[in-house]
């Protein structure tokens, strides 16, 4: 291997690190938005042509506002949330395709003027997000 084909593999690496580092970043936004209810914000994590499905795809939306405006009727204010994604794993279809997947665990907390006041759930998903 010649010394620039070494750099140029050195460079693509450190670029593919990169990458991670920019999907991390973009779904801790994601999941800060969403506990705290900035949903104008939440939309700007979210892909132009996002669709999502929901429920084994009983719920599924499509686009950013739709996505964002589901969240907020089904998480109102009354509603305390803590999602955390965990253990990412990322699978490069090629430079600018990836998959990321992602351990999601989440308690949800009803406040006294919520219908369910006094209930906590705690849940656990799997994401798969591409990029």
């Amino acid at each position: 291997m010649t010394l620039e084909e070494r750099v140029e593999a050195l460079e693509k690496e450190v670029q593919r690190l990169k990458d991670i580092e920019e999907l991390k970043e973009l779904k801790g936004k994601y999941f800060r938005c969403l506990d705290s209810k900035l949903w104008a914000e939440l939309e700007t994590t979210l892909s132009p042509n996002i669709v999502t499905s929901y429920s084994d795809g009983k719920l599924v939306f499509h686009g950013p506002k739709e996505v964002a405006g589901y969240f907020a009727q089904s998480m109102p204010d009354t509603e305390v949330t803590l999602h955390q994604g965990h253990t990412p794993e990322f699978e490069f279809e090629s430079d600018t395709v990836a998959y990321g997947h992602w351990y999601l665990q989440d308690n949800l907390i009803f406040g006294p003027e919520n219908q369910y006041s006094g209930t906590q759930i705690q849940g656990s998903a799997f994401y798969t997000d591409k990029y």
